[in-house]
């Protein structure tokens, strides 16, 4: 979201510089339209009230962006800039010759710019264009002695009409252009967020792998020195059991994490049928805990991926799953397909997942269960950028969560 408002804020100041530069271009242009005839001296005082207070509206803008303030910069209220833009440049057009004067071509850059600025909700923007230049062709009629026969005759309507057509059409052009740069930037930063959490989870993954490996020694020596000392006492107390508890709980935990590092190596991927992969690690899963109803919808579909590393990674989210609902209840696990993706999705009917786990996803030890260890979302997450896919977790309208693994399509044997 912060990328989308800076991206926002930049256009926005360059709309502000181009308002600027078209400003003082306007003060020889009108200098030039009075030694012509197309201003005259009430017509040029309007044309320099409008010029002073534009002037001193964008430096009031310039200034606010500059200075890094919140102006809520949204797409309605740069459609309005430009829209804004577009009134002035009519009015001063109005005031200083209507379509005779040769600046009435500005509209075509008008429309390119508007066209870019107003993806989204440009309706209105278009709308408010057309009526402009149609206004602009027809002011004569209200100004002169023109007659309405002699504005709409056979001669005159195919230049009327590409008048009007021929600015719609760039509008349109401009504005698909504009669609495209829009979910070109879309996906330029969605990839610099996934890459930035993949490089963090790196971090975090050679952080807690040194950790366990430094906490393995010590913690093997007291486990040793624990284990003689229950056998050099006939009747070992209930503190003494409870350490060596407490001992066998965080060899099980330095485990997990060493178990959590996912291999990444391409040689180790293959194709793999999906959904007989699902159907035969849910199978034995369900034999695990009978007590949870595990309901799968499937489709056929093939992935490349690592075998073992896929199976584990399913296994964990079922767990997770099933221990949120504490063992009771039912999993829908699906398994559906696009033109360009392969999706996962395993939905519960558990308390859902707290604020602050949806914050922190992915990082290890990041859990809101009493006995969990966070290990099993940190290694799932790890996978599926091991096989260039996506993890999603969200929790569901009514109650649990549902974790989505987005895979490649495309993979042949």
């Amino acid at each position: 979201m912060e990328a989308l408002r800076n991206i926002k804020e930049q256009r926005f100041l360059w709309l502000v510089r181009l308002r600027f530069i078209s400003l003082f271009i306007q003060i020889p242009l009108s200098l030039v339209g009075r030694y012509y005839g197309y201003l005259n001296q009430r017509n040029h005082l309007l044309f320099a009230l409008i010029f002073c207070l534009v002037l001193i509206y964008n430096s009031i803008l310039y200034r606010k962006i500059t200075a890094k303030k919140n102006l809520n910069i949204s797409t309605n209220y740069l459609n309005a800039q430009i829209s804004l833009d577009l009134i002035l440049f009519t009015v001063c057009l109005l005031l200083s010759g209507g379509s005779n004067n040769p600046l009435d071509a500005v509209y075509y850059v008008i429309a390119v710019i508007g066209g870019i600025f107003t993806v989204g909700s440009g309706g209105m923007f278009f709308g408010l264009l057309i009526s402009c230049i149609l206004l602009i062709q027809i002011y004569p009629i209200f100004i002169t002695s023109y007659a309405l026969d002699m504005m709409f005759n056979l001669q005159t309507l195919p230049y009327l009409a590409s008048q009007i057509l021929i600015p719609a059409g760039t509008y349109l052009i401009a504005h698909s252009f504009g669609e495209l740069l829009v979910k070109s930037q879309n996906s330029l930063i969605h990839i610099t967020i996934q890459s930035e959490r993949l490089d963090r989870l790196r971090a975090l993954g050679a952080l807690s792998s040194g950790f366990s490996h430094e906490f393995a020694s010590p913690l093997h020596a007291a486990k040793i020195r624990l284990q003689r000392l229950g056998r050099q006492t006939p009747n070992p107390s209930n503190d003494l059991k409870e350490c060596m508890l407490a001992l066998d709980e965080c060899e099980m935990v330095l485990k997990r994490m060493n178990s959590s590092q996912l291999s990444m190596d391409d040689s180790d991927l293959e194709v793999l049928g999906l959904d007989l992969l699902i159907k035969e690690t849910s199978s034995k899963w369900k034999k695990e805990f009978p007590s949870v109803r595990l309901h799968l919808s499937m489709v056929e579909a093939k992935i490349r991926a690592n075998r073992i590393n896929l199976t584990q990674t399913i296994l964990n989210l079922l767990d997770n799953a099933a221990e949120s609902m504490e063992f009771k209840g039912s999993i829908l696990m699906q398994l559906e397909t696009d033109e360009h993706h392969v999706m996962v999705s395993i939905q519960d009917e558990g308390a859902g997942f707290t604020t602050d786990v949806l914050g922190r996803l992915g990082e290890p030890f990041n859990t809101n269960k009493e006995n969990g260890t966070g290990l099993g979302l940190y290694s799932s997450l790890l996978f599926m950028h091991a096989v260039a896919g996506e993890l999603t977790v969200f929790n569901n309208p009514d109650k649990g969560a549902t974790i989505k693994m987005l895979f490649p399509k495309g993979v042949e044997a």
